[in-house]
């Protein structure tokens, strides 16, 4: 999935694209930065980019590095960034696209991380990430040669079936079809493709709750592909 007029299409993921990304998704917010990580480096790939060296920490490092330099960026405390608010014109630096070097893009100097948590797993519970449609919201997209649909997407750390019966989709004239993904950082994930999903302009903005969107069980597979980096095949349940 790509959007159209991206100018680092076709890019590998360094620094100078990062910290421009990092800007755009969370000036004004504190976010941890595992979170920085993966949304980083997805939003970028999904929207026609390429993946950097290795995992992209030392990215996501060097990129922190310099908004703290700047004065742009703050850690309050250990493994969390506070992005300033930022008057675009002024603050945000282009960098050439050919800035890009294999030899020195990854190099920094971890003693100046000392507050930087390592990049880990996440300690959460083993959960689900689900995905629920009602088939009669697939079909009237098909009719309208459209290959997105509203769906729900939620977590839960029990049984998906169970948290989704709950919301009261058994009084409702049809089944729903749902998808699901087990992960060792559900909440994470979740927030994840949530954050993705909106950035891309695909939140259900007349639905009832925050978690409906205009996408697709194979959107949404594609999502946690580029942040899990699998491979995912779609097996509809009802």
């Amino acid at each position: 999935m790509e959007v159209n007029g991206y100018k680092y299409k076709g890019l590998p993921l360094i620094p100078s694209i990062c910290r421009e990304l990092i800007i755009e998704l969370y000036q004004g917010k504190t976010v941890e930065r595992k979170v920085i990580i993966e949304e980083v480096k997805a939003v970028h790939q999904l929207r026609g980019g390429t993946p950097g060296r290795a995992d992209n920490v030392g990215t996501v490092k060097k990129a922190l590095k310099t908004l703290l330099d700047e004065g742009n960026a703050e850690n309050p405390s250990v493994g969390f960034w506070r992005i300033k608010l930022h008057d675009e014109e002024n603050t945000i630096i282009e960098k050439e696209n050919n800035d890009y070097d294999e030899g020195t893009v990854e190099e920094i100097d971890s003693t100046e991380f000392d507050s930087i948590d390592e990049f880990s797993e996440i300690e959460e519970n083993t959960g689900v990430v689900y995905l629920y449609y009602f088939p009669s919201y697939k079909e009237l997209a098909l009719l309208k040669n459209s290959s997105t649909w509203r769906c729900k997407i939620g977590m839960t750390e029990g049984d998906p079936l169970v948290r989704i019966t709950s919301q009261g989709v058994t009084i409702l004239p049809e089944k729903p079809i749902i998808e699901t993904f087990t992960t060792k950082h559900p909440r994470m994930l979740e927030t994840v493709i949530h954050k993705i999903l909106t950035i891309n302009g695909s939140k259900s903005v007349d639905s009832p709750g925050s978690e409906w969107f205009e996408t697709s069980p194979q959107e949404f597979f594609n999502i946690i592909s580029f942040i899990e980096n699998k491979n995912y095949r779609i097996e509809e349940t009802e």
